[in-house]
């Protein structure tokens, strides 16, 4: 395979995001130097981080649930079953944690389900890039929601958040359809492209969808409460729920790679609201990355030990029940 050539611009973004990511670990370092940083990582015992790859491994299988629900909602003629989306989420968390861009497992996972929609390969891509905006608005209702019952020290976020995070859901759901009318005015492929896209056709789907979009920002959360308690044992769950998917959300914009320093940078800033001092903060941070960088090397290890295949067979052609998707 012939290597992919990087052009000027990618380069000059790249270090940009490099030297992001020292700036923020040198202020990190700053505020946490790093023997003191190694020292307080001791306190965080190896059942807890294992419980936390345990349960990011799991929240692999919720992923895959909610894209299933994506393409049920979208008429996809094709659907593959949970343990082969399952296994792509965990191959894309590869490809988003370790390489610069944080979309490359997105462009695996749009690439692998093509075929659910013959007639529009770009429509699983989409797919996709949907289902990402539904966690975002997942990401800002939890937020939202627990903040109305349980007030975190300083931090204030307006109720009617709660209305713009479901008009991100709503508003990436319907764009299929803006965009074939817009490919209508559009000469030429690309306009044939745009109104090739799937449209809704069982919208009744995007409630679950994020409703499962709620489920797997809170057990992220879950996973740095459970390695936090280790140094903080009085930290309440609910604090977490409201501070963690606040600082989260630098994994959704592309600053450095894998959000490294910026990710840092926010649990300092938002856990010191609760007491938490600089060094530990940053002891859950890169407990966390660890946690991510474990799920990510799994995820590789299985894609090079097995292709990820799913066989399509076309519609109106037989095929026996159980060989209707692989999952190698």
């Amino acid at each position: 395979m012939q290597a992919v050539k990087r052009g000027p611009k990618s380069w000059i973004w790249l270090a940009v995001r490099l030297l992001v990511a020292a700036l923020a670990l040198g202020w990190t370092f700053s505020m946490a130097p790093w023997r003191e940083v190694m020292e307080a990582a001791s306190a965080i015992a190896p059942l807890s981080f294992a419980l936390g790859v345990a349960l990011m491994l799991g929240n692999m299988w919720i992923g895959a649930i909610r894209w299933h629900a994506l393409l049920a909602a979208y008429g996809a003629e094709r659907v593959p079953r949970l343990p082969f989306l399952a296994r792509a989420y965990w191959i894309g968390t590869f490809y988003n944690t370790l390489l610069p861009a944080n979309v490359s497992g997105d462009v695996v996972r749009g690439h692998v389900t093509r075929q659910s929609f013959p007639e529009s390969n770009a429509a699983a891509y989409v797919i996709v890039a949907i289902e990402r905006f539904f966690g975002l608005a997942g990401l800002i209702l939890v937020v939202v929601l627990v903040l109305s019952f349980h007030p975190v020290a300083e931090v204030s976020v307006p109720p009617a958040l709660a209305l713009v995070a479901a008009g991100v859901a709503v508003g990436a759901a319907m764009s299929p359809l803006l965009a074939a009318r817009i490919g209508r005015v559009i000469p030429g492929r690309i306009g044939e492209a745009l109104v090739a896209l799937p449209r809704p056709t069982a919208p009744l789907w995007f409630g679950p969808t994020l409703g499962l979009s709620l489920v797997t920002h809170s057990v992220a959360s879950l996973v740095v409460w459970v390695m936090l308690r280790d140094l903080h044992p009085t930290v309440e769950l609910l604090d977490i729920l409201v501070l963690m998917p606040l600082a989260l959300m630098v994994i959704y914009v592309p600053i450095t790679v894998a959000g490294l320093g910026v990710r840092e940078v926010a649990f300092v800033g938002l856990l010191g609201e609760i007491g938490v001092n600089p060094v530990d903060a940053t002891v859950c941070s890169l407990a966390f990355m660890g946690v991510m960088l474990v799920i990510s090397m799994g995820g590789g290890l299985s894609h090079l030990v097995a292709p990820l295949d799913w066989e399509f067979t076309p519609p109106g052609e037989k095929e026996a029940e159980g060989d209707r998707s692989s999952d190698p």
